[in-house]
């Protein structure tokens, strides 16, 4: 048999790290909990992924303060990297949107520049999920939480839309019901691992984690498909609105697409 690669032994040492950190907070008992929190709080800031951890806690500790670390972790790291995100990088956004405006105005009737600005970029990226949070403001910041895209375009990246139609309250309160029956659905993974090797030496009731197992697969069933039809949505306002359309136009294709958004 082959010597593992590059990645598989990366791998194996990540898992040994994780495995070595939860077996030290384990022993710390109800402070392990703790500092279980904190340090996720800072993963998340950091737009890692949360999963492992997640898994792992459930794993190592009692299913209910898992839970509730996991989602304390999560929540007050999201609102930390929106917090920087509204406060820094937005206004570092605006100022190089101008100064691209500006220089092609300066080299109208010239040669075109080369590359759109880096601010350019992100306004053609953005503007019609911008589109989409002015008509319906809640639902499309619950979609873009639960879609299968990256942490750093759910914590930041909402941190640059408008601020009128994100507010730091909708996000607050967005994050912490998504994050919710996330956490719950890895944590009750860990926690089956655990439960699902009590049983096979002997130390667990069959019947309980036969049912914990079916729930857990109905669980993970339901956000998959919530996950799914997030995507299609968002992934249908962006193709909505056509290359080179104004704001104006993008909230009228926004409009199309979502043909209930004053249903509210």
């Amino acid at each position: 048999r082959p010597p593992p690669g590059p990645r598989a032994t990366g791998a194996m040492a990540g898992m040994e790290a994780v495995l070595a950190i939860f077996g030290f907070l384990q022993a710390q008992g109800p402070l392990g909990v703790a500092y279980y929190g904190a340090f996720l709080t800072l993963w998340t800031f950091c737009c890692l992924p949360t999963t492992p951890l997640e898994v792992a806690a459930g794993f190592s500790f009692p299913t209910a303060p898992a839970v509730a670390a996991s989602v304390f972790g999560k929540t007050v790291g999201s609102l930390a990297a929106f917090a920087v995100g509204r406060a820094f990088f937005a206004p570092l956004i605006a100022r190089r949107k101008g100064a691209g405006a500006a220089a092609n105005g300066a080299a109208a009737g010239g040669a075109a520049p080369s590359r759109r600005s880096m601010a350019a970029r992100f306004e053609h990226f953005a503007r019609p999920l911008q589109a989409a949070l002015e008509l319906r403001p809640l639902q499309t910041i619950v979609m873009i939480r639960a879609s299968p895209a990256p942490i750093a375009l759910k914590n930041f990246g909402l941190a640059l839309s408008p601020a009128k139609a994100v507010t730091p309250s909708a996000f607050a309160a967005v994050t912490l019901v998504v994050n919710v029956p996330y956490s719950i659905a890895w944590s009750l993974t860990g926690s089956s691992a655990s439960s699902l090797h009590d049983a096979v030496n002997g130390d667990g009731a069959h019947v309980a984690v036969a049912g914990r197992l079916t729930f857990l697969m109905a669980l993970f069933a339901g956000l998959a498909l919530f996950a799914r039809a997030c995507k299609e949505h968002l992934d249908a306002a962006r193709k909505s609105v056509p290359r080179g359309a104004g704001r104006g136009d993008s909230r009228r294709a926004a409009r199309r697409a979502a043909p209930d958004a004053h249903a509210d």
